[in-house]
Order: C-alpha cells, then structure tokens, then sequence
C-alpha cells in the first residue's frame, strides 16, 4: 500500500464526504446515510483505515501505531461518521475502522473540542 499516495488523496475524499453533511461535533442529526460519491469514499476511507492498521498499527490504536498527523487528518471524518450514525459495517467494516474511531474520539484533545463545542452550543442557544 502506498500510505503517503493515500493520505494524499484525503482532501478530495473528505470534500466528497462533506458534501453529504456538515461537521457538527456534539449535535447528532439522525442517522444520514452516505450516497453516490460519499458512499465510494466512505469504502475508501475504511479501506485506507484498514490497510494502515494491518500493515503499521501493531504499536497502538492508531492508524501507525501511534499519534501521528494522518490521525488528525482523518479526525473530522471521524466525528462526520459520529454526528450522522454511520454504521461503517453497513459499508462492510470488519470492526477496525470503528475501532480506529473509537480510539480516535477517545482522545482527550477531542475530548476537549468536545466540550468546547457544547459549551459554544450551550451559549448560542442561551443567547
């Protein structure tokens, strides 16, 4: 596997994945299913997600191993599949991509942005 020519391709598969729905991080719309090209992507993305993990992730949950930049790269697809119920085994996920997305909205820095988006939630509709 080519991981850089991967990661290369992730703008192109993120903006296909955008189009299908906006990143909300603590506001859950329903489950969304992904059509036409964010469908494809979406087997893309598990694919790549698969295939990194396999080849490089034995030294931890992420897609090397460890943190590196791919993992925040591929952080806000993992809270588009969050916000909009994704059921990546519906895409034929054999449970390391929602494992890799377990461990990548586990972080405590997302868990911070977390928070942080609530609380902008929270004074938006206060205010």
């Amino acid at each position: 596997m080519e991981a850089k020519g991967d990661l290369a391709k992730l703008p192109k598969l993120r903006a296909a994945i955008r189009e299908n729905g906006a990143i909300w991080v603590v506001w859950p719309k329903g489950r969304k299913e992904l059509e036409g090209a964010g469908a494809a992507h979406e087997q893309r993305i598990k694919a790549i997600w698969r295939q990194c993990r396999a080849i490089n992730g034995q030294g931890g949950p992420f897609l090397f191993g460890h943190f590196t930049a791919a993992d925040a790269m591929y952080a806000p697809v993992a809270t588009r599949f969050r916000t909009y119920g994704v059921d990546l085994a519906r895409y034929g996920d054999d449970g390391t991509g929602a494992t890799y997305q377990t461990a990548i909205l586990g972080l405590p820095a997302m868990a911070e942005w977390t928070a942080g988006a609530r609380q902008e939630m929270r004074q938006r509709s206060v205010g």
